[in-house]
């Protein structure tokens, strides 16, 4: 093996000084590169706490609103069924009014008939009167 030269020693030493300088550049980065991770995690779970804390406060506005709509129907249901059983109610009153209404007018013109029927069998009296006085007068 030969000596080495004076040259190549100088040579090795700018070398090893220079992957020094690499090597404290590369462990720079390194160290760099792990805080920005550590700091996009952080971000990250920022965000999903974030995201999770919005879906929650989503769900229980939405039960919120499901809740009032339900109760919202439910009272229009209930005012639908007194608004029909009010309405049944009045029809029930309306046919009993026309009912009494109708048995008056039917009695009215019984009454009427039966006024009719006492003329008619007067005027049939009458003529049969007439009809015998005039055939006792023809003969």
């Amino acid at each position: 093996m030969e000596a080495l030269t004076m040259d190549t020693w100088v040579s090795l030493a700018a070398l090893a000084g220079a992957m020094s300088v690499l090597l404290g550049y590369l462990r720079s980065m390194r160290a760099e590169f792990r805080g920005d991770i550590a700091v996009s995690r952080q971000a990250t779970n920022d965000l999903r706490t974030e995201l999770k804390d919005d879906i929650a406060e989503l769900r229980t506005e939405l039960k919120n609103d499901i809740a009032e709509l339900r109760t919202e129907l439910k009272n229009d249901i209930a005012a639908c069924h007194q608004a029909t059983d009010n309405l049944r109610t009045e029809l029930k009153t309306d046919i009993a009014d026309l009912r009494m209404e109708i048995k008056s007018d039917v009695a009215e013109l019984r009454m009427a008939v039966a006024t009719l029927d006492a003329r008619v069998y007067d005027l049939n009296t009458s003529v049969t009167g007439l009809l015998a006085r005039e055939a006792a007068k023809g003969r």
